[in-house]
């Protein structure tokens, strides 16, 4: 959240929730199969995943995310 508020040129608040609320909240929105991915994102909190190239499936190098943000920072305001 930092480097997307640097971007912005704000501070972005960080609430955490815990996986129960999470799956309450968004339920409605998706599908059961695709709740596996919570638990892949709760296992990444204290080990962090590590960077796959993506180069194959986007036919360019990848790019870090201040720079991914900056170049989408109307997206982030307008959300």
């Amino acid at each position: 959240m930092a480097i997307i508020g640097e971007a912005l040129g704000r501070e972005i608040p960080l609430v955490e929730i815990t996986p129960e609320e999470f799956r309450t909240e968004t339920a409605q929105f998706i599908p059961e199969p695709v709740m596996m991915l919570l638990d892949y994102w709760y296992d990444t909190l204290t080990v962090p995943d590590v960077p796959r190239p993506v180069a194959a499936v986007t036919g360019r190098p990848g790019r870090a995310l201040a720079e991914c943000a900056a170049d989408h920072r109307a997206d982030f305001e307008a959300a």
